[in-house]
């Protein structure tokens, strides 16, 4: 009977906890505002330039700024504090203040160079890049496998940037990625959108797979298409051993990651 009371009491107050809680301010407010498309104006002694970048979440408290084939890390400066700050071209860009619960609403900072010297930058929210006609756009978080044969499976991840730059013979050029795999370190790469360079699909990739047990290093490709309602990206695999020489051929399959909910 008491173990009974104990554990009636131990749920409602996890309830409690829980529906108290949910009134809180959500620390992630700021870093899921800032992410996607923006457009950064500025106009003063230091810098007079507009040009497009992305920002893109890594993990739950760092970001990267993605210009044509650049990347930039972005720190931010205590977890749900608001405030970012990055590096580029020799000049320091700093938000101190990020509004809560922004909407997208154009936002303001301050840029500065080593002698202390300052300007103000806007970034406006862009919506999301169309694709060509006739082409589906890989942008966007894709999850799943590598397999090959024997049962050698990998899980893994991606992120696709929106902003691509023009590469040699492809046609809709290359953007950035970063891959993610399950208990191993995540790597920069590049999804390039050509046909001339990926036999068996339009898009290719290539990239490297750290095993932190065995120590062996891998060198892995996919070459895949996405299906016409744009849900899944698949194709063929190759992974490369640099340790022992082995290789294998495989497939892959990645689908449109699915927001998480109870």
């Amino acid at each position: 009977m008491k173990q009974v009371i104990v554990t009636t009491i131990l749920a409602m107050s996890l309830a409690l906890t829980f529906t108290n809680s949910s009134h809180a301010k959500d620390p992630s407010n700021h870093l899921q505002d800032i992410q996607g498309i923006k457009h950064l104006r500025t106009k003063g002694p230091l810098l007079k330039q507009s040009f497009q970048v992305e920002l893109m979440a890594i993990d739950g408290n760092s970001l990267l700024l993605i210009r044509d084939s650049q990347t930039v890390p972005v720190r931010a400066l205590g977890y749900g504090s608001g405030q970012f700050k990055w590096e580029m071209d020799g000049l320091t860009y700093e938000i101190t203040n990020y509004p809560w619960n922004n909407n997208h609403k154009p936002v303001s900072g301050l840029i500065s160079n080593a002698k202390g010297k300052t300007q103000k930058f806007m970034l406006y929210s862009k919506k999301n890049l169309k694709a060509a006609k006739g082409q589906s756009s890989a942008r966007g978080r894709w999850v799943g496998e590598l397999a090959f044969p024997g049962g050698a499976m990998l899980d893994f991840n991606v992120q696709v940037s929106d902003v691509s730059w023009s590469f040699e013979n492809c046609s809709d050029g290359a953007a950035y990625m970063h891959v993610s795999y399950s208990g191993a370190p995540s790597q920069p790469a590049s999804l390039m959108h050509c046909s001339d360079l990926a036999p068996h699909g339009d898009y290719y990739a290539s990239f490297f797979h750290w095993d932190n047990i065995s120590g062996e290093v891998f060198f892995i490709t996919i070459n895949g298409d996405i299906t016409p309602k744009g849900d899944i990206l698949q194709g063929q695999s190759s992974i490369f051993s640099l340790t022992n020489g082995t290789s294998s051929e495989g497939k892959f399959l990645l689908f449109r990651h699915q927001p998480f909910s109870l």
